[in-house]
């Protein structure tokens, strides 16, 4: 499958915390639409090859592809512009919000005159758009 064919690819990631032996990932790939599941033994890599596809730590080698592009995120912040998300796993959820509201709790929109044309209700009632963002992160 082409480099163009995957919405985002992970080649050769490699991280290492010291002197110890790091974590190698040799290639991750999800085409678009596909949902993957990320399993491993404990001390894997699973959340070190996520971290650093979110921006989160910087790779110590390896390539990150996202639409057919060469990637280098500066930061979290900068891979949630370019559509990267991640949801650490958390056990404070609110259960009488349903799923997407629990994960996008927290966003706030950009557009403040959306906001003040809608009440706090209506926007969670609505399905969450793409100019939400993570408010207070950076």
């Amino acid at each position: 499958m082409a480099v163009a064919d995957y919405v985002l690819e992970a080649r050769d990631i490699s991280k290492r915390f010291g002197r110890g032996p790091g974590h190698h990932q040799p290639h991750a790939a999800a085409e678009r639409g596909e949902i993957l599941a990320l399993v491993g033994d404990n001390g894997a890599g699973k959340s070190t090859l996520i971290k650093v596809i979110a921006g989160a730590l910087k790779k110590d080698s390896g390539e990150i592809w996202l639409d057919g592009r060469k990637v280098e995120f500066e930061n979290p912040m900068h891979a949630k512009t370019l559509g990267i998300e991640v949801v650490y796993q958390d056990l404070s959820l609110i259960n009488h919000l349903n799923v997407y509201q629990n994960l996008f709790l927290g966003a706030s929109c950009r557009n403040a005159s959306a906001r003040s044309r809608s009440s706090t209700r209506e926007r969670w009632n609505s399905r969450p758009s793409r100019s939400c963002r993570p408010s207070g992160s950076g």
